[in-house]
C-alpha cells in the first residue's frame, strides 16, 4: 500500500505513496496564559470535585513556571517539522495538530478538516506509551467527533506506537549523552540515570502494555549509550491516594540513591516527547529541590521536542505503514 520511507541513510528515486489526505498530531493541550489556567483545570477536572485549596495549588503550579504551557506551541513546531521533513521526502502532506483539553480542540479540528473536504485522516498521539488515559482517550474523543460528523465524516486510522523506533531512541540517547556531557568527566560513571513516565493507576496498567513499553525504550537507549545500569520509576501520580499507580516514584527513587550515596542524578523523561508542566515543574522544580536536599546534583534529561531523529521517526510512520 505504501513504499518504505526514505530516510537520511537511505533514499530512494520514487517519493513513498500515503493514502490519506492529511495527518493529525493529538497531544493533551495546557493553559496558553494565566486566564486559562482555571479553564483548562475545570475541563481537565470535569466531574470530579476538587477542594479549592487543591484547585489553587494546582494554580500555582502553573504560575511558577510561568503561567502557562508551552505544550500548545511546542506540539504546533512538530507538526510544522513533521511537515516539512515529508516535503523533504516528496510527500506534500498538510499536517495539523489538536488538543484534548485545550485550543485547538479534537471534535473542532476534525470539523474543520471536514468542512475542508478532508476524507481521511492519519492520527499520531503524541505518547510514546500506551494505556487508557494516553491513548484510548485519544481515540475515543476523536470517535465522538465522527459520529456527530455523522455521513460527513472521515475515514480515520491511528500510526503505530513509536516507543521503540530508532530515530525516537536516537534522539532520547542524543539528550541523554547531552546531560552526561555537563558532569565532569570523573563523576559521570559514577552518576544514575533514570527514566521517568507519567504514572498510571495500578488497575489501569494491568490492562495495557504501558509499563512494560516504557521499561522495554527505557532499555533501548540505555543499550545505545552502553549503560547497563539504570532505574525506571514514575512520576505527576494524581487522585486519590487509596488507589495504587505504578511505582517507584521518583521521590522515592531519588531518596534511595541519596542513602546509596549518589551523587549525581541524570533524569530522562523519556514518557513526554515536549515540556508541560509534568516536566517544567514536577522535575524542574519539586523532583530538583529533594534531590538538592540530599546533597545530590539533578540533571534534567531534554524532551525529544522537535529533534531531527524524532521527526524522522514520526515521518517514518507516517510513510511507511
Amino acid at each position: 500500500m505504501k513504499t518504505p520511507a526514505a530516510s537520511r541513510e537511505q533514499t530512494t528515486s520514487r517519493s513513498p505513496v500515503v493514502d490519506f489526505d492529511t495527518v493529525m498530531l493529538l497531544a493533551y493541550g495546557g493553559p496558553r496564559s494565566v486566564q486559562e489556567i482555571r479553564p483548562f483545570l475545570q475541563r481537565v477536572l470535569e466531574g470530579i470535585e476538587v477542594p479549592e485549596a487543591r484547585m489553587q495549588a494546582l494554580v500555582e503550579r502553573y504560575l511558577s513556571i510561568g503561567g502557562f504551557s508551552p505544550i500548545n506551541e511546542l506540539t504546533s513546531g512538530q507538526a510544522r517539522a513533521l511537515q516539512a521533513e515529508l516535503k523533504e521526502r516528496g510527500v506534500t502532506l498538510p499536517v495539523t495538530f489538536a488538543m484534548r483539553h485545550a485550543p485547538p480542540f479534537i471534535g473542532d479540528v476534525v470539523y474543520e478538516l471536514s468542512r475542508r473536504g478532508v476524507k481521511t485522516i492519519r492520527c499520531i498521539v503524541m505518547a510514546p506509551f500506551r494505556s487508557e488515559a494516553s491513548y484510548q482517550r485519544y481515540q475515543k474523543q476523536v470517535d465522538d467527533a465522527l459520529e456527530a460528523l455523522g455521513s460527513r465524516a472521515p475515514l480515520v486510522s491511528y500510526a503505530s506506537s513509536f516507543h521503540t523506533a530508532p530515530g525516537f531512541i536516537a534522539a532520547v540517547a542524543d539528550n541523554v549523552k547531552t546531560a552526561f556531557s555537563s558532569i565532569q568527566p570523573r563523576a559521570r560513571e559514577r552518576a544514575t540515570l533514570v527514566f521517568t513516565a507519567h504514572s498510571i493507576p495500578l488497575a489501569m496498567a494491568k490492562t495495557s502494555t504501558y509499563a512494560q513499553e516504557l521499561q522495554r525504550s527505557a532499555g533501548l537507549v540505555a543499550s545505545a549509550l552502553a549503560r547497563e545500569r539504570f532505574r525506571v520509576c514514575f512520576q505527576s501520580r494524581s487522585g486519590p491516594a487509596r488507589l495504587p499507580w505504578l511505582g517507584p516514584e521518583i521521590v522515592e527513587v531519588i531518596e534511595q540513591e541519596a542513602l546509596q550515596g549518589t551523587s549525581h542524578l541524570v533524569v530522562a523523561p523519556i514518557g513526554f516527547v515536549c515540556d508541560h508542566l509534568e516536566v517544567l515543574y514536577d522535575l524542574d522544580i519539586e523532583a530538583k529541590e529533594v534531590a538538592l536536599q540530599r546533597g545530590m546534583d539533578f540533571f534534567r534529561v531534554a524532551t525529544v521536542n522537535r529533534h531531527p531523529r524524532f521527526i524522522q521517526a514520526l515521518a517514518d510512520i507516517v510513510t511507511s505503514e
